[in-house]
């Protein structure tokens, strides 16, 4: 296949769903072997798009961060969740998130549609690192 045709065939860049899937697939192998902790933050991933869209973002994310402070499942949902949305919007909308301070930027700063955009894709960012949970709780 020459290079022109391979470039028609082969996009240059990766869909957003594919960087949500590797990302997702990233974090769960580094969660992975921590014995009854890795069960944990598969419960946790598998609840939390419901949590989001029967309470609210907000209101997840701080039971969320209650909740990490005793139980460290919690604590690597939260960050890894908050990792990709933070990269996505510091790219899409360029605010300057810095690490650890997404719920504070969304309490203090983001305005409706940039509250339901972080929304959306946490949720979507959740069906990967859910799928991916599950596989790895079946191994």
């Amino acid at each position: 296949m020459d290079q022109g045709i391979a470039q028609q065939v082969i996009p240059a860049q990766r869909s957003l769903d594919q960087e949500r899937a590797s990302h997702a697939w990233n974090k769960v192998e580094h969660r992975d072997g921590a014995g009854e902790t890795t069960e944990k933050y598969c419960q946790v991933v598998r609840g939390m798009a419901a949590d989001i869209i029967s309470n609210g973002l907000g209101q997840t994310l701080a039971f969320y961060k209650a909740r990490a402070g005793k139980e460290r499942h919690y604590q690597w949902v939260l960050e890894d969740t908050s990792d990709w949305v933070r990269q996505q919007l510091n790219q899409w909308l360029n605010p300057g998130i810095g690490e650890g301070e997404l719920i504070k930027w969304l309490v203090n700063t983001a305005n409706m549609d940039q509250y339901r955009l972080a929304k959306e894709e946490l949720v979507a960012y959740l069906m990967w690192l859910k799928r991916f949970a599950e596989a790895k709780q079946r191994e």
